[in-house]
């Protein structure tokens, strides 16, 4: 799973460059586990410090203050922080997701979805009814049938059992971390 923070365009960041601004980490804080509030704290301290030593101390300050934010919010999602990457690289449904969250509206992002799935299906149907029309005509017409309407099959499984997964997670049923040893 991919960690949205881990693009510069991400909420994080643009909250950061307001902690930085009015120099008061209060912001910050809710990114990060209760018990690394201490270890953010002493870094920004120590951030602004470093920020009023010229350009390039600034940038290697906010870069070096950035990447532990990041890595101890997503260690407290229990994701692998693996840096941030460029601004636009983050998949199109996390920023519909931070758009819904900075507009308090979810309709953009269900529609984003659901145009997803309705496209997903749509497509995978048009290549069973295409390869529909040469069945057994050959083995291998045959053979792109029963794949296509696998794929088909399987697409509309996958997002019927992943939103029951949400669901469960959402309503405490499960877990998105299980136990396999």
């Amino acid at each position: 799973m991919d960690a949205s923070f881990d693009t510069l365009d991400h909420p994080i960041v643009k909250t950061a460059h307001v902690a930085f601004e009015r120099e008061d980490i209060t912001p910050l804080l809710k990114w990060v586990k209760k018990e690394k509030e201490k270890e953010i704290k002493d870094l920004f301290k120590k951030t602004l410090i470093v920020r009023n030593q010229g350009k390039e101390a600034k940038e290697i300050a906010d870069k070096y203050f950035l990447e532990t934010v990041g890595r101890l919010h997503i260690a407290g999602e229990g994701e692998t922080y693996t840096g941030k990457t460029p601004a636009g690289v983050v998949e199109p449904v996390v920023i519909e997701a931070d758009k819904a969250l900075e507009t308090v509206s979810v309709d953009a992002l269900v529609k984003f979805i659901t145009r997803n799935v309705r496209e997903g299906i749509h497509e995978r149907f048009a290549k069973v009814k295409e390869a529909e029309k040469h069945v057994n005509h050959s083995i291998e017409a045959n053979r792109e049938y029963m794949e296509a309407n696998i794929q088909f099959t399987h697409y509309a499984e996958w997002c019927t059992l992943m939103l029951q997964s949400i669901q469960d997670i959402i309503t405490g049923r499960t877990s998105i971390i299980q136990d396999e040893y």
